[in-house]
C-alpha cells in the first residue's frame, strides 16, 4: 500500500510518501526523497504512526477494509487531499457517531519551567558593578488529552484518536500555537551590584498552562475530554538575599 501527499507549508510545497506492507508490517515514510520514519507497526489499522516535522504533528492512517484500505495523511489534525485533487487541506473529518457539543472549565495559569541563579561577588569593589549577559531558553508546545485511558477507554480508540486531532486543531487556532512548534525565549538581562556588595540573582523560566474539557455526545452518550496545553516561554528577574543560597524558588 502507498500513498504520496504534497503538504504545503510556510518554506513551501514538501512531497510526503508513506508505504506500508500487510506482510511485514513495515511502515515506512519519506519526506522530500529523504527518509524520516521506519516503524514496524503490528496491527495495520486506524492512526499507524505519529511524527513532527517543522512544528507541525503529522499522523498517517489507514481507513477502510483489511487489504483494501488506503493511506491518509493528516497534518494539525487536517487531513491531506490526494493527489491531484484541487485544494490542498481537508477540513477536520467528523467521526461517525461523534458530536462536539461545548467547551467548558477553561482555565488559564503559568507554571515555573526552571530557575537559574546568578551570583555576584563585590565585596572588594570600589565601584559598582554591572554586567549585560544574553540568557535564551527552548520550549515545545505540548498538548495532552484526555488523562491517558479514560477518554480512550470511554469512546474507543478510533473515536479517541479523532478527538485527539480536532482538540489539538481547535486549540491551536484558539491560542495562536501549534502543537510541537519549538519556542525559544532571548533576552539581555543587565545584574548591577553596589561596592563592598554581594548579590544574588534569581531568574524565573515560566510558560502559559491552558486546561479545559471539550463535551462531546457519542452514540447519544456525553463525554467529558480534559486537554492540557503547555505553550508560550517567558522569564522574570528578581534579587534574593545572598545569605540564603537555599531561599524559596
Amino acid at each position: 500500500m502507498t500513498g504520496e501527499r504534497t503538504v504545503p507549508l510556510e518554506d513551501g510545497a514538501h512531497s510526503v510518501c508513506a508505504t506500508a506492507s500487510y506482510m511485514t508490517g513495515q511502515v515506512t515514510v519519506r519526506w522530500d526523497e529523504g527518509p524520516l520514519d521506519s516503524s514496524i507497526v503490528a496491527w495495520l489499522a486506524g492512526d499507524v504512526r505519529t511524527f513532527r516535522r517543522d512544528g507541525h504533528v503529522f499522523v498517517l492512517s489507514i481507513r477502510g477494509p483489511w487489504y483494501f484500505g488506503h493511506l491518509v495523511l493528516s497534518i494539525d489534525g487536517r487531513a491531506l487531499r490526494r493527489a491531484g485533487e484541487a485544494g490542498g487541506l481537508d477540513r477536520p473529518e467528523p467521526a461517525p457517531g461523534l458530536r462536539f457539543v461545548r467547551e467548558q472549565n477553561v482555565v488559564e495559569t503559568e507554571e515555573v519551567v526552571s530557575v537559574d541563579d546568578y551570583p555576584f561577588d563585590n565585596s572588594f569593589g570600589g565601584d559598582e558593578f554591572v554586567s549585560a549577559r544574553k540568557v535564551s531558553r527552548e520550549s515545545t508546545v505540548e498538548l495532552t488529552v484526555g488523562e491517558g485511558v479514560k477518554a480512550s477507554a470511554s469512546l474507543g480508540v478510533g473515536l479517541f484518536q479523532a478527538v485527539k486531532s480536532e482538540v489539538a486543531a481547535e486549540v491551536s487556532r484558539q491560542t495562536g500555537s501549534r502543537v510541537g512548534a519549538k519556542v525559544t525565549e532571548e533576552q539581555t538581562l543587565t545584574f548591577r551590584v553596589g561596592p563592598n556588595k554581594r548579590a544574588l540573582y534569581r531568574v524565573t523560566w515560566k510558560r502559559k498552562v491552558r486546561t479545559g474539557e471539550r463535551v462531546y455526545l457519542a452514540a447519544g452518550v456525553s463525554i467529558t475530554v480534559p486537554y492540557r496545553l503547555e505553550h508560550g516561554l517567558k522569564c522574570e528577574m528578581r534579587t534574593v538575599d545572598p545569605g540564603d543560597a537555599a531561599a524559596a524558588r
